[in-house]
């Protein structure tokens, strides 16, 4: 069956949050001292905030990670941006893991030197130090050696900033609230730990101290984008949409990297479910965007599909398909064209996404889907039928897709059997009915076929091959 509308944007909804929010915690290291042992879990050594109302994640880099290949791209994404406090910082982890800590140190003093928002190496080194005795299976050496970091960096608001999460991940949150107020204490100026604190008191509920914390923050630092963008988000989770959209515009000028205001409001409208809202807000933010124009495109095109606004999205794909032809959006585009009952156009846009992404399932799947319903080509539909079926195995519409598409392609007892067990999952699919009721009123097993018939109407009072239907239905007795 076809698949639509919320899954065709995934690639390119991931392209666009990675443009519009902030960096999130990148890589992450932690210890836990528990009675007896020392465990890994996620406490981020640069101090990130990640977007406001959400914990932190882990995004670490593990021993199982291919380290040369992440070397390499991060290499060459410093070729394109020297100045990425982000990537210096990955790079740094990257070189530690393997073993080369003079490199390391380098790489993770230049992305402090760059944004103070990273741990500076000492830290980095001590806290990747007892990482590598956890993971060596070595917890009185690992013990010792968080003992020895405690000590030399008490007076590190990083440091500080890393046991509170700790203490987040263990739930121990009045710890956590005593960890982050001493990052403040030692550190009165330092805005990423008030960030961070205002992160916290949101997850407990306590929104006015939140407010005062982001505030501060912005008053420390009124020249970071990541003050305003925390302060705005929260002002957007108030209802304050106009007070959003002028910490944005701060951010804005601070960071190349910063989205258009509007976009960035557009995007929290996204995550809230407002879908109306979105669709202003991104609509605003293309009469001012000079770059990434497609991304927004895209992303407008998403809502405005969620929206049923189908002529809306036509318009906006049909715009982005000039400059970038991606699969993705020639899905959304082939989908479009069906629900235009343009299945001709339909069938040209799903085999150009194929061709621009052999593994897109979801083309594979409408493509087949629609080749069955024109009636034609039935050994191409079955082929990237299979295709999806292989990859997708347990997907619902697919595995309907795969039983009507064998159906289509042969009058077989093994499509027979498909059909039958797609129909316990899909009962009111129309195409199922239709091909199963056929198969079997050829096989003169008349009873059970006028009964899945009789469904299609049902159904779909309005199914495409309706006629046919009701020829068959008219040789059987009333």
């Amino acid at each position: 069956m076809v698949l639509h509308a919320s899954g065709f944007f995934d690639d390119h909804m991931r392209r666009c949050d990675a443009m519009t929010s902030f960096r999130r915690l990148i890589l992450a290291l932690s210890m836990t001292v528990a009675a007896g042992a020392v465990e890994a879990s996620t406490i981020n050594l640069d101090i990130r905030p990640s977007p406001p109302r959400d914990l932190p994640e882990a995004l670490g880099i593990n021993e199982t990670s291919p380290l040369q290949k992440f070397e390499k791209e991060l290499n060459a994404r410093l070729a394109r941006q020297p100045e990425d406090a982000s990537a210096w910082h990955r790079l740094g982890t990257v070189l530690y893991r393997q073993r080369r800590e003079t490199e390391a140190r380098q790489a993770w003093q230049k992305a402090h030197e760059l944004d103070i928002l990273y741990a500076p190496p000492d830290v980095m080194a001590d806290g990747q130090n007892v990482l590598r005795l956890v993971e060596q299976g070595e917890p009185v050496e690992a013990r010792a050696a968080l003992a020895k970091a405690s000590e030399a960096h008490s007076d590190s608001p990083y440091f500080h900033l890393m046991r509170a999460e700790q203490a987040m991940r263990s739930r121990a949150f009045k710890a956590a609230e005593n960890a982050y107020g001493k990052a403040i204490e030692v550190a009165p100026d330092f805005f990423a730990a008030k960030l961070n604190l205002g992160r916290y008191l949101e997850f407990t509920g306590r929104q006015d101290e939140a407010r005062n914390a982001y505030v501060e923050a912005t008053e420390d630092a009124p020249k970071h984008p990541m003050t305003w963008d925390f302060l705005g988000s929260h002002q957007f989770s108030a209802g304050e949409i106009e007070g959003a959209l002028e910490s944005f515009r701060i951010a804005e000028t601070g960071d190349y990297e910063q989205p258009l205001a509007e976009i960035r409001l557009a995007n929290l409208f996204v995550e809230a479910g407002d879908y109306i809202g979105a669709r202003h807000w991104y609509q605003e933010g293309l009469k001012h965007a000079e770059a990434e124009r497609d991304a927004i495109l895209v992303s407008l095109g998403n809502v405005q599909l969620r929206l049923g606004l189908l002529e809306e999205a036509t318009t906006t794909l049909d715009e982005v398909l000039k400059t970038s032809p991606s699969a993705p959006v020639l899905v959304a585009r082939g989908f479009l064209a069906e629900e235009a009952g343009e299945l001709e156009a339909a069938i040209s846009l799903y085999r150009d996404a194929v061709k621009a992404d052999p593994g897109n399932v979801i083309a594979s799947n409408n493509l087949a889907m629609a080749l069955v319903r024109s009636g034609i080509n039935p050994e191409e539909a079955l082929a990237h039928s299979r295709h999806a079926m292989q990859v997708e195995p347990r997907n619902a519409s697919i595995s309907a897709t795969y039983a009507v598409a064998l159906a289509h392609a042969e009058n077989s007892d093994d499509a027979l059997a498909a059909l039958r067990r797609n129909l316990r999952i899909s009962p009111d699919d129309p195409w199922i009915r239709f091909f199963l009721g056929r198969m079997l009123h050829d096989r003169s097993v008349t009873e059970e076929a006028q009964i899945h018939l009789e469904a299609v109407g049902i159904l779909d009072p309005e199914f495409e091959r309706i006629d046919e239907v009701q020829a068959v239905l008219s040789t059987y007795p009333r």
